[in-house]
């Protein structure tokens, strides 16, 4: 039996260097002025050899395992080499490529074929997607490449070296803790933003206020309430815009809650997919009822993530969850609901992710739920108003119905729990 699972590792092993090796061939047919050094079958034998190494070095010695990829590493040289001579510019990628497949082959042999396998697959994606990826490339703006930096460094440096513990008397806040909601909080601004950009208004209102509101649907609502005073004949459509973004904030809820506390999640999800359903269903109609009407010009959406603002959300969350758990040991449940409707109104996600932190710490599930929805009731509430104050009477009456009767008719499942 044992015998049988090394033979199936090293065909696995084998399987990952075809795969890889499948697309370096396709990419070489696809530019036949280049030349590379490997293509599937080279690839497939690499991987072999890793696997064949991976096995030997288990039975003999590590040194065996070191000594093949050194081979293969020098080979690979050889060849790129010997191609540098004939042609004047070749590319790296098949280079690194080969010891990477070389030790994926190996790892499937000496016991994490769970990692080989995935990491395969990505690079195999990764390869393949050089053209869309160098066109992503030249698309980007100074200011968006600057956005990308900094949101690495919010990411990728200053998150991993906060300390994951609390150091306030309430034990609520936890630097780690606050500043990954941050990083949660910067990620749907960063991927709405983009795909606002390269999915674009032409696709329609729904979408684009869709996307708009995983950057923020009360920016988009302010947004598209502004474009109805330019052009008065537009309300319908940018209301659909509006009543899109609105129903991307439902699930967005969702998605912050089941990172914390899982049992927020099925607690809110009746009422919170009403909601969303409801909102799109009526988004849907009013753009079925005018789709001759067409918006020619959308203000290009700036990119949300800067710096500041990240900063600010966080003292501001920090705040939020000290003065959460100041209002319940004072007043209690009555005091967190009163707490939710008056954030409701300045920042949705705040709230949200404070409330989320609680309930896995202290405060039950269905207080917790409570205060999340009437939170999002007053958020409703203050779009609502938002779009009659800023767009006019019309664009705020078609907002005004489709919230309102989506939130109406979310919140009637409470009356069973």
């Amino acid at each position: 039996m044992e015998q049988i699972q090394v033979v199936i590792d090293v065909l696995i092993a084998m399987g990952l260097g075809l795969l890889i090796g499948l697309e370096r061939s396709w990419y070489s047919y696809q530019h036949s002025d280049q030349e590379h050094v490997a293509g599937i079958r080279t690839f497939g034998l690499i991987g072999l050899l890793g696997g064949i190494s991976g096995t030997s070095a288990q039975a003999s010695t590590p040194w065996w395992l070191v000594t093949m990829a050194a081979i293969v590493g020098i080979l690979a040289f050889a060849g790129y080499q010997q191609i540098g001579k004939q042609q004047q510019r070749i590319g790296l990628t098949t280079i690194v490529t080969i010891p990477l497949t070389f030790s994926l082959g190996a790892l499937c042999t000496i016991g994490f074929s769970w990692l080989a396998a995935p990491v395969a697959v990505v690079a195999t994606i990764l390869l393949g997607m050089k053209l869309p990826l160098h066109g992503f490339v030249e698309k980007i703006e100074p200011d968006e490449l600057y956005a990308t930096f900094k949101f690495a460094l919010v990411a990728l440096v200053i998150l991993p070296i906060l300390p994951n513990e609390t150091f306030d008397p309430w034990q609520v806040l936890n630097p780690h803790h606050i500043w990954w909601m941050v990083v949660i909080i910067a990620a749907i601004s960063y991927i709405g933003y983009f795909s606002v950009k390269y999915i674009g208004p032409t696709k329609g209102s729904i979408l684009t206020g869709f996307f708009g509101g995983l950057a923020s649907s009360t920016a988009t609502t302010l947004e598209f309430s502004r474009q109805v005073r330019m052009a008065p004949e537009a309300a319908a459509p940018l209301a659909v815009g509006i009543l899109a973004a609105c129903g991307t904030m439902f699930p967005r809820i969702l998605v912050i809650t089941l990172v914390f506390e899982s049992r927020l999640t099925w607690s809110l999800a009746l009422p919170l997919t009403t909601m969303t359903v409801l909102t799109y269903l009526a988004a849907y109609l009013l753009w079925w009822r005018n789709q001759s009407t067409e918006v020619t010009a959308l203000n290009q959406m700036r990119n949300p993530f800067v710096l500041f603002p990240a900063l600010a959300f966080a003292a501001f969350l920090a705040v939020v969850l000290l003065a959460t758990k100041l209002i319940q040991a004072e007043l209690g449940e009555t005091g967190i609901y009163v707490f939710s409707a008056f954030s409701g109104i300045a920042d949705l996600d705040a709230i949200a992710l404070s409330i989320s932190k609680s309930a896995s710490a202290d405060l039950s599930i269905k207080t917790a739920s409570i205060a999340v929805l009437i939170a999002a009731v007053t958020n409703n509430v203050m779009k609502t108003t938002l779009a009659f104050i800023v767009g006019g009477r019309v664009i705020g009456g078609y907002v005004a119905g489709g919230l309102g009767v989506a939130t109406f008719l979310g919140l009637v499942p409470l009356l069973w729990q």
